[in-house]
Protein backbone atom coordinates (compact mmCIF):
# COMPACT_ATOMS: atom_id res chain seq x y z
CA UNK A 1 0.00 0.00 0.00
CA UNK A 2 1.16 3.52 -0.76
CA UNK A 3 0.03 6.52 1.23
CA UNK A 4 1.52 9.87 0.24
CA UNK A 5 4.69 8.20 -0.99
CA UNK A 6 5.13 5.99 2.09
CA UNK A 7 5.11 2.25 1.77
CA UNK A 8 2.98 0.67 4.48
CA UNK A 9 3.62 -2.89 5.63
CA UNK A 10 0.86 -5.29 4.62
CA UNK A 11 1.72 -8.18 6.90
CA UNK A 12 1.14 -6.39 10.21
CA UNK A 13 -2.12 -7.44 11.89
CA UNK A 14 -4.42 -4.60 12.88
CA UNK A 15 -4.19 -3.49 16.45
CA UNK A 16 -7.08 -4.68 18.64
CA UNK A 17 -9.59 -1.96 19.36
CA UNK A 18 -9.15 -0.50 22.78
CA UNK A 19 -12.01 -1.08 25.09
CA UNK A 20 -12.59 1.94 27.21
CA UNK A 21 -14.71 1.19 30.19
CA UNK A 22 -15.83 4.05 32.30
CA UNK A 23 -16.00 3.52 36.00
CA UNK A 24 -19.65 2.93 36.85
CA UNK A 25 -20.99 5.85 38.79
CA UNK A 26 -23.08 5.06 41.83
CA UNK A 27 -26.70 5.53 40.88
CA UNK A 28 -28.36 8.33 42.81
CA UNK A 29 -32.06 8.14 43.49
CA UNK A 30 -34.09 10.15 41.00
CA UNK A 31 -35.51 12.33 43.77
CA UNK A 32 -31.99 13.29 44.87
CA UNK A 33 -30.93 14.06 41.30
CA UNK A 34 -34.09 16.00 40.50
CA UNK A 35 -33.81 18.16 43.60
CA UNK A 36 -30.08 18.85 43.38
CA UNK A 37 -29.35 22.56 43.09
CA UNK A 38 -28.70 23.44 39.45
CA UNK A 39 -25.32 24.63 38.33
CA UNK A 40 -25.70 28.17 37.12
CA UNK A 41 -23.94 29.58 34.06
CA UNK A 42 -20.71 31.28 34.97
CA UNK A 43 -20.21 34.00 32.39
CA UNK A 44 -18.23 36.81 34.05
CA UNK A 45 -20.29 39.94 34.57
CA UNK A 46 -23.61 38.28 33.66
CA UNK A 47 -26.10 37.33 36.34
CA UNK A 48 -27.84 33.99 35.87
CA UNK A 49 -31.20 34.37 34.13
CA UNK A 50 -34.30 34.73 36.27
CA UNK A 51 -35.86 31.34 37.04
CA UNK A 52 -32.74 29.51 35.80
CA UNK A 53 -33.12 26.86 38.50
CA UNK A 54 -36.79 26.26 37.66
CA UNK A 55 -36.06 25.72 33.98
CA UNK A 56 -33.08 23.47 34.61
CA UNK A 57 -35.16 21.51 37.14
CA UNK A 58 -37.94 21.03 34.55
CA UNK A 59 -35.40 19.98 31.89
CA UNK A 60 -33.89 17.50 34.32
CA UNK A 61 -37.32 16.01 35.03
CA UNK A 62 -37.89 15.69 31.27
CA UNK A 63 -34.55 13.88 30.87
CA UNK A 64 -35.36 11.48 33.69
CA UNK A 65 -38.86 10.75 32.40
CA UNK A 66 -37.61 10.16 28.85
CA UNK A 67 -34.91 7.81 30.13
CA UNK A 68 -37.53 5.70 31.92
CA UNK A 69 -39.56 4.98 28.79
CA UNK A 70 -39.11 1.50 27.41
CA UNK A 71 -37.32 1.30 24.09
CA UNK A 72 -39.56 0.69 21.10
CA UNK A 73 -40.37 2.78 18.03
CA UNK A 74 -43.37 4.61 19.52
CA UNK A 75 -41.86 5.40 22.90
CA UNK A 76 -38.55 6.40 21.32
CA UNK A 77 -40.34 8.93 19.11
CA UNK A 78 -42.32 10.30 22.07
CA UNK A 79 -39.15 10.54 24.18
CA UNK A 80 -37.27 12.39 21.42
CA UNK A 81 -40.08 14.92 20.98
CA UNK A 82 -40.43 15.46 24.72
CA UNK A 83 -36.67 15.91 25.04
CA UNK A 84 -36.54 18.31 22.10
CA UNK A 85 -39.30 20.62 23.29
CA UNK A 86 -39.06 20.09 27.04
CA UNK A 87 -35.41 21.11 27.21
CA UNK A 88 -35.53 23.86 24.56
CA UNK A 89 -37.76 26.16 26.62
CA UNK A 90 -35.12 26.75 29.28
CA UNK A 91 -32.42 27.24 26.68
CA UNK A 92 -34.52 29.88 24.90
CA UNK A 93 -35.25 31.69 28.16
CA UNK A 94 -31.53 31.84 28.92
CA UNK A 95 -30.89 33.22 25.42
CA UNK A 96 -33.67 35.77 25.93
CA UNK A 97 -32.11 37.00 29.17
CA UNK A 98 -28.73 37.38 27.49
CA UNK A 99 -29.90 39.36 24.45
CA UNK A 100 -29.94 43.15 24.33
CA UNK A 101 -32.72 43.42 21.78
CA UNK A 102 -36.29 43.65 23.17
CA UNK A 103 -37.60 42.26 19.86
CA UNK A 104 -35.28 39.26 20.05
CA UNK A 105 -36.14 38.78 23.71
CA UNK A 106 -39.85 38.71 22.84
CA UNK A 107 -39.27 36.29 19.94
CA UNK A 108 -37.27 33.89 22.12
CA UNK A 109 -39.82 33.98 24.94
CA UNK A 110 -42.67 33.27 22.52
CA UNK A 111 -40.65 30.34 21.16
CA UNK A 112 -40.10 29.08 24.72
CA UNK A 113 -43.85 29.30 25.31
CA UNK A 114 -44.51 27.27 22.15
CA UNK A 115 -41.94 24.70 23.28
CA UNK A 116 -43.70 24.30 26.63
CA UNK A 117 -47.07 23.86 24.93
CA UNK A 118 -45.66 21.15 22.67
CA UNK A 119 -43.90 19.49 25.64
CA UNK A 120 -47.26 19.49 27.48
CA UNK A 121 -48.85 17.81 24.46
CA UNK A 122 -46.23 15.03 24.52
CA UNK A 123 -46.64 14.63 28.29
CA UNK A 124 -50.38 14.11 27.75
CA UNK A 125 -49.76 11.53 25.02
CA UNK A 126 -47.22 9.61 27.09
CA UNK A 127 -49.48 9.62 30.17
CA UNK A 128 -52.57 8.54 28.21
CA UNK A 129 -50.64 5.80 26.40
CA UNK A 130 -49.72 4.32 29.78
CA UNK A 131 -46.12 3.82 28.64
CA UNK A 132 -45.16 4.71 32.19
CA UNK A 133 -47.05 4.83 35.48
CA UNK A 134 -49.34 7.82 36.03
CA UNK A 135 -47.68 8.55 39.37
CA UNK A 136 -44.56 9.65 37.50
CA UNK A 137 -46.42 12.52 35.85
CA UNK A 138 -47.91 14.63 38.63
CA UNK A 139 -44.78 16.60 39.46
CA UNK A 140 -43.58 17.13 35.87
CA UNK A 141 -47.01 18.20 34.63
CA UNK A 142 -47.36 20.70 37.47
CA UNK A 143 -43.87 21.99 36.69
CA UNK A 144 -44.82 22.38 33.00
CA UNK A 145 -47.88 24.45 33.93
CA UNK A 146 -45.81 26.57 36.32
CA UNK A 147 -43.10 27.19 33.73
CA UNK A 148 -45.72 28.13 31.13
CA UNK A 149 -47.09 30.76 33.52
CA UNK A 150 -43.56 32.01 34.21
CA UNK A 151 -42.84 32.44 30.49
CA UNK A 152 -46.19 34.17 29.87
CA UNK A 153 -45.49 36.61 32.73
CA UNK A 154 -41.98 37.21 31.45
CA UNK A 155 -43.24 37.74 27.91
CA UNK A 156 -45.80 40.30 29.08
CA UNK A 157 -43.03 42.13 30.98
CA UNK A 158 -41.15 42.60 27.70
CA UNK A 159 -44.23 43.52 25.65
CA UNK A 160 -47.18 44.34 27.91
CA UNK A 161 -49.64 44.68 25.03
CA UNK A 162 -48.77 41.39 23.36
CA UNK A 163 -51.64 38.95 23.25
CA UNK A 164 -50.84 35.28 23.50
CA UNK A 165 -52.12 33.40 20.49
CA UNK A 166 -51.24 30.15 22.20
CA UNK A 167 -54.06 27.73 22.80
CA UNK A 168 -54.76 26.64 26.34
CA UNK A 169 -52.42 23.95 27.60
CA UNK A 170 -53.64 20.43 26.89
CA UNK A 171 -55.53 18.99 29.82
CA UNK A 172 -52.68 17.72 31.96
Amino acid sequence: HMLMGLKLPTDVPPAPPEEIQAEPEPEAPVEAVASAPPEEPSKPGVAPPENYGDFSDFSLKVLILASRLERNHATQHAAEQLLKFGTAAGERMIEAELTDSPEEQCRLKRAALRDLHVAAYWLVLIRRSKFISAASFEEIELKCKTMTGTVETSLHAVQPNVKSDMPALPSL
